[in-house]
This record gives structure tokens, sequence and C-alpha cells, in this order.
């Protein structure tokens, strides 16, 4: 394992933001860290990283405390902060020899991604919002370090250039390990091997995504028509719940599959069906942490 998390708790004062959270994270792996506002995500991140010391219990990277394991680690803040004087590649080649490279080493590594990101070097001050965070990823990825940990990488980026990171990402999988965090679950969908999902400071689930998606045993048939007004019809299935949102009806079943039973019903009253899948991780997600 590349990060072992034992029965950490953060507190701020009377406030505990974290709370006896123990996951491990394996290597090569893209592992998800969700959860709504105020979960404890980033302070998480912040312990993982050794920004923030815990209140009780340790983490681990490689086998070591975050501080000294602290050049085989990249991170991305959420409100990643830049000189805005300086200029993209100043700010790559200063964090490239925080990390240990010669400032030749780390110009040229700075210059790589410069151009990997088809980001001109100017000043960051001159620089849009997802241009910005574009040069955040970059300190964080500079050098392959072993563990990546992005918090909100694609917040603030136009689709393109979301989308060409997204691409990045999973080519880095091939020499590091990422640990990122999102409200994009959608995203997170398309890119993680597993998810951990945090509510109040708390651990809910850790697992592998393929496994958490089967585990929730939910349908999302999307119609051509409102829901809403289908929620009270399908209120006669046993063993099942049933939720709407827009044209999307979502449907958990406690005990076996009954989407054949689901349809006969819709059809029988008119619904028109345009699709019928699995429900989403962001379904899946909403049901488990937004339960009413």
């Amino acid at each position: 394992m590349i990060v072992e998390a034992r029965s950490i708790t953060k507190r701020f004062g009377k406030f505990t933001a974290v709370d006896n959270l123990s996951f491990t994270i394996k290597e090569g792996s893209i592992t998800g860290l969700i959860g709504p506002n105020g979960a404890g995500k980033t302070t998480t991140m912040g312990m993982l990283t050794g920004l923030i010391k815990p209140s009780a219990g340790e983490v681990l990277v490689l086998g070591k405390k975050p501080e000294a394991a602290n050049k085989d680690i990249g991170f991305l803040p959420q409100d990643a902060q830049l000189h805005p004087q300086r200029t993209a590649l100043d700010h790559l080649t200063l964090y490239g020899k925080l990390k240990g490279y010669t400032k030749t080493e780390a110009k040229e590594e700075g210059k790589k991604l410069l151009q990997l990101f088809k980001l001109q070097d100017r000043k960051t001050g001159q620089l849009s919002h997802g241009q910005r965070k574009i040069v955040g990823i970059a300190q964080a990825i500079l050098g392959t370090p072993r563990l990546i940990i992005l918090d909100e990488p694609t917040a603030g980026l136009d689709p393109g250039m979301a989308h060409h990171l997204k691409q990045q990402l999973l080519q880095l999988r091939k020499k590091a390990t990422l640990f990122i965090s999102s409200h994009n679950l959608a995203e997170l969908e398309q890119l993680c091997d597993e998810v951990i999902i945090m509510q109040e400071g708390k651990l809910i689930v850790q697992e592998k995504l393929k496994t958490f998606l089967q585990q929730q045993n939910s349908v999302a048939i999307t119609l051509e028509q409102a829901a809403g007004s289908f929620v009270s019809i399908l209120k006669t299935l046993k063993d099942a719940t049933v939720a709407s949102e827009a044209n999307t009806l979502t449907i958990t079943f406690s005990d076996k599959d009954k989407t054949p039973e689901v349809i006969a019903i819709l059809v029988k009253n008119k619904a028109r069906i345009r699709s019928v899948h699995q429900a989403s991780l962001e379904d899946s997600v909403v049901k488990l942490v937004h339960k009413p």
C-alpha cells in the first residue's frame, strides 16, 4: 500500500473535521475521494501531504511519515496560489528545485509540462483562472512523484482543457498513484478504480468502483417526459425505493432486480422510455449521502 491512514482524527478547537478515519490506497491505482461539502476531504488530503498534523492517529506514505516522503508526493490544493508577477515557468522551475532538481533540470521539466498542456509562458497574473489551475496541476505532477494528490483538479477548466487533463491523468497512472477529490462524479466514474466516500468526517465506503456500483442494485430510467408523476405509481412495488429528478427515475431494489416489472408498469401507464441503465456513481452517491 502506498498510503495507510490509521484512525486519523483532526480537531479544530471543539470541531472535529475528520473522525477516526482509516483507509488504504493501492500503488498504481486512481482513487476518488467523494463527499458533500464539509465532509472532511480537504483536511484529509492535507494530512496525507503532511501540511496538516492529525490530532490523533497516523498517516504513512511509502511506509514513512508524509514529511519524510514529501519528494514522492505531488499536491494540488483546492485553491492553489501563484505569484502574479512570476511566469508559469518560474513557478515550475522553483518547485522543481524544491523537489531536488538542479535549476537547469527543473527548467527543462517545466518546459515539457508547458508544452504538454499547451500553455504559454506568461506571468500568472495574465493567465485565466483555468490556465492558473493548469500551472498548479503541472507543479503537482512535475517529476512524476509516486503519489499525486489533486483537490478539485478540473474545477474552472473549460471542457476541452478538462478532457485533455483526464487523458494525461490516465497516462500518468502507468507511473504514479493518483488520489483525486472532485464533485464532478461523472468524471471520477471515468477515471477511478476505487472510491472512498466520506460524510461528516467519517468513512462510509471504501470499495472498488465497479463493486460499489453493483452493490447499489439500482437502475436509472430516463423518460421523454417528467418523471415525478410516475413515482406514486411505482411505490406499489415491494422491496424497492423510487426517486425522481427531472426526467429520470432511480429505483433501488432491496432484494432481487425487478427492472422488467418496473418497465412493464411504466409502459402500461404510457411512459415513453428513452433509456435504461445501471445507476451512475452520481446517482448512487446522492442516494447514499443525501438521504432525506
